[in-house]
């Protein structure tokens, strides 16, 4: 068996555990902070400052091990002057787009140098292929 193949075995074992959802939403929501940060080059200690807390705390959020609630994500939205967004969707359709756009944000953030639009359109093509292979097989 192959290392992908034993992967995506484990992961669909996973895949409806609650504390598997939670752990891919929070990596999710610090990736995007990390996007938003790296975007305005902005550090951890400028965060923490607008927020007036320690870089230390901003580290803990960033590594996903504090309690990132609802009022802590607005706090950081608003002092990186972004707008937090938070809805709820089907299952199927959420996980759908989280791999999507986290398999894009990957391979555009691997080869940002060499990124054309022929290449992106097709390396979308094929995650969004695999993404709805993977949905098929966990229905």
């Amino acid at each position: 068996m192959k290392a992908h193949e034993w992967f995506s075995q484990r992961l669909e074992e996973y895949r409806d555990d609650p504390e598997f959802i939670l752990e891919e939403l929070i990596l999710d929501v610090t990736e995007q902070i990390c996007a938003a940060m790296e975007g305005q080059d902005i550090s951890r200690s400028e965060l923490a400052q607008r927020l007036g807390v320690s870089r230390a705390y901003i580290t803990k959020l960033l590594n996903g091990q504090g309690n990132m609630t609802l009022r802590t994500l607005v706090a950081v939205g608003h002092a990186l002057g972004v707008e937090v967004n938070v809805s709820m969707s089907s299952m199927r359709s959420q996980r759908f787009q989280i791999a999507t756009t986290r398999a894009t944000r990957h391979y555009a953030h691997q080869d940002r140098d060499v990124w054309d639009a022929a290449r992106s359109r097709d390396l979308i093509q094929q995650l969004s292929e695999d993404a709805l292979d993977a949905l098929g097989n966990a229905a």
